[in-house]
């Protein structure tokens, strides 16, 4: 158990448990006693805190200032931000990485890149309709989602993306996995809507540094709930002993 949690009774056990805040008060007491075992020299933090502020557009301490102020922060939080940020990436980089490639296989199809256009009406009719309409060339995918859907993507004249594969309808993410560029799919019932579907690209995943870093932190988090979990389990057992 972590010293810093000795202070917890049973009282106050309950008391979190009550308000839902146990495990967000356990995770980021792990977090804060994972990350520790990360150590950086204030050189390498400045160097951190610098390139970071660039990325971020600022380029001079007025920008600054007005960046804080817009935020609600000062320096010295924003600069505890960037630290932690760096330290969470080092962590996984030293405790993970001998499981990256085969997290990034496992979950290789659903990170895939999609972007489709879709329309999306209650009218099975309506969406045969349409989808005759477009097949046969007597108007585009753009025009008839903006007059026609019932969702958000008629605001969009269609298009949806690009979104990993995984975020979909499973029966929506299949259709288009399976799918080529720029064909039509006939009408499908999801979820009460008949959907009219287009892909437009796919971009299959890759191992680079950026999802390196993705898988990383995934493990991690998967790291962070099962240790939440034992040490909210073992707090609870306290309770009722």
């Amino acid at each position: 158990m972590l010293d810093t949690l000795n202070c917890l009774n049973q009282k106050s056990i309950a008391l979190l448990e009550e308000h839902q805040l146990l495990e967000p008060l356990l995770r980021a007491e792990i977090v804060k006693s994972e990350l520790s075992k990360i150590l950086l020299d204030q050189e390498e933090e400045k160097k951190e805190i610098d390139e970071s502020i660039k990325q971020m557009g600022i380029t001079n301490e007025e920008d600054l200032k007005k960046w804080l102020s817009n935020n609600k922060m000062d320096k010295n939080e924003l600069s505890r931000v960037i630290i932690k940020k760096l330290r969470i990436k080092l962590y996984c980089e030293k405790k993970f990485s001998n499981k990256v490639d085969s997290r990034f296989l496992d979950r290789k199809s659903s990170l895939d890149i999609i972007i489709y256009s879709i329309i999306k009406v209650k009218d099975p009719f309506k969406a045969r309709e349409l989808y005759l309409r477009l097949i046969n060339n007597e108007d585009n995918f753009g025009n008839l989602a903006e007059k026609y859907s019932e969702g958000l993507e008629s605001k969009t004249k269609g298009l949806v993306g690009p979104i990993e594969l995984s975020k979909p309808h499973p029966a929506l993410s299949g259709i288009l996995k399976s799918s080529k560029p720029g064909i039509i799919n006939p009408p499908i019932e999801i979820q009460g809507f008949w959907l009219v579907t287009r892909l437009e690209s796919y971009d299959s995943a890759q191992l680079d540094d950026f999802m390196r870093e993705k898988m990383g932190k995934e493990l991690f988090n998967d790291y962070l709930e099962t240790k939440t979990n034992e040490l909210s389990e073992s707090f609870r057992n306290q309770s009722f002993s």
